[in-house]
């Protein structure tokens, strides 16, 4: 293929279909031909620059940086952050304020349905990432959301994380998030962070985790003792348990056990 020819073939590709390649509908895609054109879209994107795989799962990268992270440019979730509510993600300035509460928390029944609608390629993409197909892969539809510090530390009830797991050890997650008032999700797997959040939650019970900034995660127990799920992560949180944890952002290895919280599905090679 000559230069002119690709170049044709990636601008001939609509600028919605680009878009929404973007994002994961909690709606199942029922025409092959969009599915097709989706592909499509994701490879322009990843000629780009951007970060989602055909697949639709992000791979979290070993040792990975919090620009290593970062989703397509914009935050951890695949949403974008607002900064006026969310101040400093640079942590410049942190408040020693608890943090305030904004969005609207899902409903039981849309988290299930979320899942129940998605369960097979979750554990699919889950089960081909780490080579264990025939596992029960837990999928689970309680979690937490996190303190974001800044100016103003906020949790977003917007965006939440439920926990991906197999023999009840966390092995990815997926960002429940809004984005013009459907609900959608991104599923995250690979690299090492996992290992830092079984720590943590073996650990203690009920640790907060918290975003210093958009995309520097670290998970706190209720002695200060801070465990960094992205590299080199500490250092962006200078406050302590007793101010950042909420009950919207503390979550403990007890709900990795209740059978209640999550749902299962298994892939075959």
């Amino acid at each position: 293929m000559t230069t002119e020819m690709f170049d044709k073939a990636i601008n001939g590709i609509r600028p919605e279909l680009i878009e929404e390649a973007a994002y994961i509908s909690s709606a199942p895609v029922k025409k092959p031909i969009y599915r097709v054109a989706a592909v499509a879209a994701v490879f322009a994107l990843c000629v780009a620059g951007g970060a989602f795989a055909v697949s639709h799962i992000v791979r979290t990268p070993t040792n990975s940086t919090p620009e290593m992270s970062n989703i397509g440019g914009n935050d951890l979730y695949g949403g974008e952050i607002d900064n006026s509510v969310y101040g400093n993600t640079g942590n410049s300035a942190i408040s020693d304020n608890k943090p305030i509460i904004k969005g609207t928390a899902y409903t039981d029944e849309e988290i299930i349905s979320l899942i129940e609608a998605n369960k097979e390629i979750i554990a699919l993409n889950i089960s081909a990432e780490y080579g264990r197909f025939g596992e029960e892969v837990q999928i689970f539809t309680k979690g937490y959301y996190h303190v974001i510090l800044g100016e103003t530390n906020c949790v977003d009830l917007d965006y939440l994380t439920l926990p991906v797991c197999i023999d009840n050890k966390i092995v990815g997650n997926i960002e429940v998030f809004r984005h013009n008032a459907e609900i959608m999700y991104s599923l995250n797997a690979g690299g090492n962070k996992w290992d830092a959040m079984n720590e943590a939650l073996a650990y203690s019970d009920d640790i907060a985790f918290v975003f210093g900034g958009s995309a520097s995660e670290v998970a706190i127990a209720p002695d200060n003792t801070v465990f960094e799920i992205t590299h080199d992560a500490k250092n962006t949180v200078t406050a302590g348990y007793d101010l950042l944890a909420t009950e919207y952002n503390t979550f403990s290895a007890s709900e990795l056990t209740d059978e209640n919280n999550y749902i299962t599905a298994t892939a075959k090679e």
